[in-house]
């Protein structure tokens, strides 16, 4: 009889037990994309944002903190004025009842999303070699190139890249393609 009491106590669990349900997002509030900045997009910044944050028994969303920035200061203060201003919880709960919860980490990414058009992949190809990203910036000419062959201008730009590569008959090549398109390369001068 004692063996039957002590199984069947080992199969109820304790009376103390807790059941603590985490917090959790409410429906699509965690979705950061209409922050994304205009300028951070033009510039083609994009990366990945580390948050705190807390939430409080009635799922208020508080002390917002940055823990890693992405590189870009934009980005970092779209994603805390998002988590601030648009982000809503659930709060955790404990037995049922709703408990504070601090400490919540989040990661925010902002990615601009491939352009479309040949005019999209040539205006990044700019913003890219404007920043010093000569191979972004060779392959987003090269795609808009062969998405639309006949345009001089990208043929200009895409020389303008050879040249700060020291690629002479690269660029020479294109400077004649785009000769060839009607683009008069005598008065246009690529910027160092």
């Amino acid at each position: 009889m004692r063996l039957a009491y002590l199984i069947l106590a080992l199969a109820v669990p304790p009376a103390s037990a807790e059941v603590l349900v985490p917090s959790r997002p409410v429906g699509d509030t965690h979705n950061c994309a209409t922050y994304y900045p205009k300028t951070s997009s033009a510039l083609d910044e994009s990366g990945d944002v580390l948050v705190q944050y807390d939430v409080d028994a009635g799922g208020t969303i508080s002390n917002v903190q940055l823990l890693k920035t992405s590189g870009f200061p934009g980005l970092d203060q779209a994603a805390l004025a998002c988590v601030e201003n648009a982000w809503r919880n659930m709060p955790a709960t404990k037995d049922g009842v709703p408990i504070d919860s601090p400490a919540h980490q989040a990661l925010v990414r902002f990615v601009e999303p491939e352009p479309l058009s040949a005019e999209g992949f040539f205006q990044r190809g700019v913003n890219r070699n404007a920043r010093g990203d000569n191979d972004g910036a060779l392959k987003d000419f090269n795609t808009a190139i062969a998405m639309k062959p006949d345009v001089a201008a990208f043929y200009v730009f895409r020389a303008g890249v050879y040249e700060s590569l020291h690629q002479r008959t690269a660029a020479n090549a294109d400077f004649a393609k785009a000769k060839a398109l009607g683009f008069d390369t005598r008065n246009f001068v690529i910027p160092p």
